[in-house]
């Protein structure tokens, strides 16, 4: 048996004016998610974010991977570190490092309208030059998203508050700048980055292009060496993940999947869709379990355009969903999918909320229930709620599913 999961990064959200009192999900054009949830589909919901934690990709991809956030979750930083074939020492501390635009003390933006891969590299070379010597290296990652390794900090990092710059936007930053044991230590860090970004060139010509510029650097999502139960001794399977978001791909690699790189995956609309089904389809003949992760619908949620999620979630279902279905079926007779969300991402505030989501899951050995179409409001009719999201693998994988 092969079992695939195909999640829609952010997907879900909730009905809006401008949407006749519709979701996005409801809105979009979803032939393959419908026919699957009308001729074989069990649909649900899900809550992967447990109350009183961080309504976060990190723990709601925990949750997915069978593992409970509360007792399971090293920060942010360590697990993309170990994407990035990063092994944190005892003494080491990875924080997530975001590049980001504020304009008069607001976050304007948490990605830096997307800046490039060569663009963040060279501006991270900058500070690491510039910091040279003060047990802290700055280490490039994907576009916006790289990550700040200190080596034995002069604070205690435990009680360091941080929060994630895509949960302020259009918020003023200082509020949520770095608080507690550490807090003055890393703000100071910040300005000294945004004074040496203020006049670099790259950040020059973004502007005069009419790109937002990297004009701040954002710590968050702190942590030491990462540690997960692996994924084969408690399911029986190996697997592998293709995602282009670090956080993804490290807490694959923290359980023991491997991580399948795909040229053009860049997390964003733009990605290389054709290239990470093929490459779904190519793991499944060297593992029975594979996860394809697409992050276009979260990126558009946080933009606040509801056309730009429509067409996100449009283009998830006719050039993932579609192609990735019809071809496991045919290359894979015995197997099972499930699609869902990993968690809600709100264009009325442009964040995550830890509000339950919805999966369906088709295949063999599962009794459908007939559903019309795959929304928030056919899932959440379809008399299956998990409140424990850890358990969702557990239920995906068992042998009938009725």
């Amino acid at each position: 048996m092969k079992y695939l999961l195909i999640i829609g990064d952010g997907m879900a959200d909730y009905p809006l004016p401008e949407l006749e009192n519709r979701t996005p999900l409801e809105v979009a054009p979803t032939p393959n998610l419908d026919r699957l949830a009308s001729e074989s589909g069990r649909l649900g919901m899900v809550r992967t974010i447990p109350r009183g934690t961080m309504a976060a990709s990190d723990t709601a991809f925990l949750s997915i991977m069978g593992l409970d956030p509360r007792q399971n979750h090293p920060g942010r930083g360590p697990l993309e570190a170990i994407n990035l074939g990063l092994r944190l020492t005892d003494e080491e501390v990875a924080f997530r490092l975001n590049l980001v635009t504020q304009d008069e003390k607001k976050m304007v933006d948490s990605s830096a309208g997307h800046i490039s891969d060569g663009e963040a590299g060279r501006l991270m070379a900058v500070l690491q030059e510039h910091f040279q010597g003060r047990r802290m290296r700055f280490v490039p990652g994907k576009s916006y998203r790289n990550l700040l390794i200190m080596e034995r900090p002069p604070f205690d990092w435990r009680k360091l508050v941080t929060t994630p710059p895509h949960d302020i936007l259009g918020r003023p930053l200082t509020p949520y700048l770095p608080k507690g044991p550490g807090g003055e230590f890393l703000i100071g860090m910040m300005e000294e980055a945004a004074r040496i970004f203020a006049e670099h060139p790259i950040n020059r010509t973004r502007i005069d292009l009419g790109e937002n510029p990297a004009n701040l650097v954002w710590p968050w999502g702190q942590g030491g060496p990462a540690q997960l139960p692996a994924f084969q001794p408690r399911y029986g399977l190996t697997g592998f993940t293709v995602s282009a978001v670090d956080i993804v791909k490290g807490i694959g690699l923290a359980v023991g999947l491997e991580a399948v790189s795909v040229p053009g995956a860049t997390g964003y609309l733009d990605t290389n869709y054709a290239g990470k089904v093929e490459a779904a389809i190519e793991g499944l003949k060297r593992h029975d379990f594979g996860v394809l992760h697409v992050e276009a619908p979260d990126e558009a949620s946080h933009s606040g355009q509801w056309r730009l999620k429509v067409k996100a979630i449009t283009d998830f279902d006719q050039r993932v969903v579609g192609p990735a279905v019809s071809a496991l079926r045919t290359e894979f007779p015995e197997s099972r999918v499930m699609v869902m969300a990993d968690h809600i991402t709100s264009l009325r505030t442009r964040t995550h909320t830890p509000d339950p989501i919805p999966f369906l899951i088709s295949g063999t050995g599962v009794v459908g229930r007939g559903a019309a179409t795959f929304s928030e409001k056919t899932a959440g009719a379809g008399r299956r709620y998990l409140r424990e999201g850890w358990r969702l693998m557990e239920f995906f994988l068992r042998p009938e599913i009725t």
